[in-house]
């Protein structure tokens, strides 16, 4: 077990596109690397040691007083490299809400020790529960406008475990940003014959609009999305036909539904995929 050691911030609940952290970019936490050379991937379950968390130099305090918590813990998988940095995290068991989020930047920021195996270092599976108590506030962006914020009010609570790894290598990814992912500039994969879709692991039901016609009894929207190469959601685009005014509750599930990413040979991959929400009223 370990408390991570930063003060983090973590932005709009409002928006899926638009987030950041006190002090760390959500890039910085990853080497700058454009090579694709598979690498093996050990596990501390077969021979391989265990790297090693290293502290932070410095523990901000959190906020003291909070008047709306959120809470909850949220499980992890990566790899930490041969220079102890975390790669290609993804979710183990997300919550399906901004505190994924929270999570993943909480853990690409650490540091380690890296694993050996004979005393030479080597990349090893790591698995990351991340006890998460934090506190929404109200604050405003950069255009004026009102958001809601989640800033810690206790420590994050890390508790790192042996991984199994399903595969015998990986490419250390870095993963793209948001606007990448929208503007053309990342590649967007086709799940097929390579690529591994991904994998629905948190799907919540959507509400059905208190606004909805009554003769309305059932409907289902189509959409077109982004899956990031660590399991979230992006660039939701409605499809035709038409929704019956459904669009706005489903867009607000899909922003909740976390993945296992696409996979290219063991390495996570964005992947460009279709969803639809279909909603009924039962009796």
């Amino acid at each position: 077990m370990r408390l991570c050691t930063f003060a983090w911030l973590i932005a709009s609940l409002a928006s899926l596109n638009s987030f950041g952290q006190a002090g760390v970019s959500t890039t910085a936490s990853y080497a700058a690397s454009k090579d694709s050379t598979p690498v093996t991937v050990y596990s501390a379950a077969s021979g391989a040691t265990a790297p090693e968390l290293i502290p932070f130099a410095s523990a901000p305090q959190p906020i003291a007083r909070c008047k709306g918590k959120v809470d909850g813990t949220v499980s992890l998988f990566f790899v930490v490299d041969t220079d102890g940095v975390p790669r290609n995290l993804m979710f183990d068991r997300p919550l399906g809400s901004e505190l994924d989020r929270f999570a993943l930047q909480i853990a690409g920021a650490d540091r380690f020790k890296p694993g050996t195996l004979h005393g030479v270092p080597v990349v090893v599976a790591e698995g990351d529960e991340i006890r998460l108590q934090a506190c929404s506030v109200n604050s405003k962006d950069s255009s004026g406008q009102k958001t809601q914020l989640l800033q810690l009010r206790a420590l994050p609570d890390q508790q790192l475990s042996v991984a199994q790894v399903t595969y015998s290598s990986t490419v250390l990814t870095t993963p793209a940003t948001p606007q990448e992912l929208e503007n053309g500039s990342a590649k967007i994969y086709q799940p097929g014959a390579e690529i591994t879709p991904p994998k629905l692991l948190f799907f919540p039901d959507p509400d059905w609009p208190v606004d909805a016609p009554g003769n309305l009894k059932s409907g289902t929207c189509f959409f077109s999305l982004i899956v990031d190469s660590q399991g979230m959601p992006h660039h939701l685009e409605l499809t035709p036909p038409p929704c019956n005014g459904l669009d706005r509750n489903a867009a607000e599930a899909i922003h909740r539904y976390r993945f296992k990413p696409a996979m290219k040979n063991g390495e996570p991959v964005p992947a460009q995929i279709a969803v639809d929400v279909t909603f009924r009223i039962y009796h």
